[in-house]
């Protein structure tokens, strides 16, 4: 009864991976929706970017942010640096398809 749900058709049964990848995208934006509006409503500022951390003088924790825009370069030489008491660094990535 849910197979339409998964791609698959009833009868001569056929399999939809276009319909798969769409709802799986949709899937996802919907969590990041739903992540980043609860990150929000408790007061976290969210930066995007390449991210280390390091000490200061003193002996604190700071994170040095870039821009992770690759399409400028000149942008990419942009830092700031943030502290605060208490930091979340959350990866990310994309996958690298090698060559070959």
């Amino acid at each position: 009864h849910d197979m339409h749900h998964y791609g698959f058709e009833s009868g001569g049964v056929q399999f939809d991976w276009g319909y798969i990848q769409r709802s799986r995208d949709a899937y996802i934006a919907r969590l990041n929706k739903i992540y980043d509006t609860n990150l929000s409503n408790s007061g976290v500022t969210k930066l995007i970017g390449r991210a280390s951390l390091a000490k200061d003088a003193n002996g604190n924790v700071e994170v040095i942010v870039s821009p992770s825009d690759d399409s400028d370069p000149e942008n990419n030489s942009v830092q700031h640096t943030y502290r605060a008491k208490h930091i979340l660094i959350a990866t990310g990535g994309a996958p690298t398809i090698p060559r070959g």
